[in-house]
């Protein structure tokens, strides 16, 4: 079973630079609720959703690890194929555009800042009897040993 969430976020750069793009003074109040309705709804998602194999912007990926403490995502390095060789965002995290799948599928559409990472299992209330998870472990290691 695959659910794919797609949530529109900005980081703090952009919006501003979106920002400025404008001098509706509502419609940059609307811009600012929309970035943060969103990005509740992403934090909700992976502290509290049934989500665990993550395709997210670095901005994004670099702001849970420092204000979680590093404790949301696996150490990824348990998922890497043998001898391959990627680029890491931290421990915890790959960039897509480091991998062969990006080059070959229609992941190449995503910026090249993405990260693939995993959520560690039994974060504040996952609904998941462990196939879940073990789905997306070994969704996780397809995507990293693709072309190896």
């Amino acid at each position: 079973n695959v659910n794919l969430q797609n949530i529109y976020i900005l980081s703090e750069k952009e919006l501003e630079e979106k920002k400025k793009e404008t001098t509706d003074s509502m419609q940059k109040a609307r811009l600012e609720s929309e970035m943060q309705t969103n990005y509740e709804t992403l934090y909700n998602s992976i502290m509290y959703g049934d989500y665990y194999l993550c395709l997210i912007s670095e901005d994004v990926f670099l702001d849970y690890e420092s204000r979680l403490d590093s404790s949301i995502f696996a150490p990824i390095g348990g998922y890497t194929a043998d001898g391959a060789e990627y680029s890491y965002a931290s421990e915890r995290g790959i960039y897509l555009s480091s991998l062969e799948v990006y080059e070959t599928t229609a992941l190449s559409m995503l910026p090249d800042d993405t990260v693939v990472c995993i959520r560690l299992p039994g974060v504040l209330g996952a609904r998941d009897d462990g196939k879940a998870y073990a789905a997306a472990e070994d969704m996780l290691r397809k995507i990293l040993s693709y072309g190896k």
